[in-house]
């Protein structure tokens, strides 16, 4: 199932119940899109704040434990320790340094809602970002904006791979470098944009090369 698939289903039907014990709870909702959007089982727990225990979700997830420059992706789901269980709730893919937009069940009693959290109404904050965003990134083209000093680009999807000079750079990315920062960096510099065709976990494909899309927010 599609991301824009999954949220139009659960809105349809008004949230799920996946268990049958409860009601509408957070961890229903959880569950529904792992199973369905990621294609991952047995990815439960007793509560949300327990989900980080649970090898089988954390060995498909890249963990981000929540930091200031932090921004969640679309498809990203974010786990709370607020209350005595803790919450848990998938990103939307809006929001800022400030604020994130999610889908959320019983946040408020029983409803499925869509809320815009900051990054303190649910605790200390864990972000796991799945590792297959096949179902998640649906539109094969989308921009990011460079947010750090200096973003290497690389060969390949990780940082096992060579780093590129300036001179290995497209024309329009020199261009931006130097527009941006007066010298030729080499790599991408805060403020330059660009164009992902294709995603590989937290990597995406530009045409100059590789980046880490960590470093990036859409725009």
């Amino acid at each position: 199932m599609k991301f824009s698939e999954f949220i139009n289903k659960v809105k349809q039907m008004g949230g799920v119940d996946t268990d049958g014990y409860y009601g509408k709870q957070c961890m229903d909702l959880y569950n529904y899109y792992c199973n369905n959007v990621l294609g991952l089982q047995n990815v439960g727990a007793s509560c949300a704040k327990e989900i980080l225990n649970n090898p089988n979700i954390m060995n498909n997830v890249e963990r981000i434990d929540n930091y200031p420059d932090f921004v969640p992706q679309k498809g990203d789901i974010a786990v709370g320790d607020v209350g005595g269980y803790g919450h848990v709730c998938i990103c939307l893919g809006e929001g800022d340094k400030t604020y994130f937009k999610s889908l959320d069940q019983n946040w408020k009693p029983q409803q499925l809602t869509e809320e815009k959290h900051n990054y303190l109404d649910m605790g200390n904050l864990t972000f796991l970002r799945p590792k297959n965003q096949s179902n998640i990134i649906e539109n094969s083209y989308f921009n990011v904006r460079v947010t750090t000093e200096v973003l290497n680009v690389r060969s390949g999807p990780s940082t096992d791979y060579p780093y590129k000079k300036y001179t290995e750079l497209t024309k329009n990315a020199q261009e931006q470098v130097i527009a941006n920062c007066g010298y030729p960096a080499n790599g991408l510099v805060k403020g330059v944009e660009c164009t992902v065709s294709e995603v590989q976990g937290n990597w995406g494909k530009i045409p100059s090369g590789w980046i880490c899309l960590d470093y990036t927010v859409r725009i």
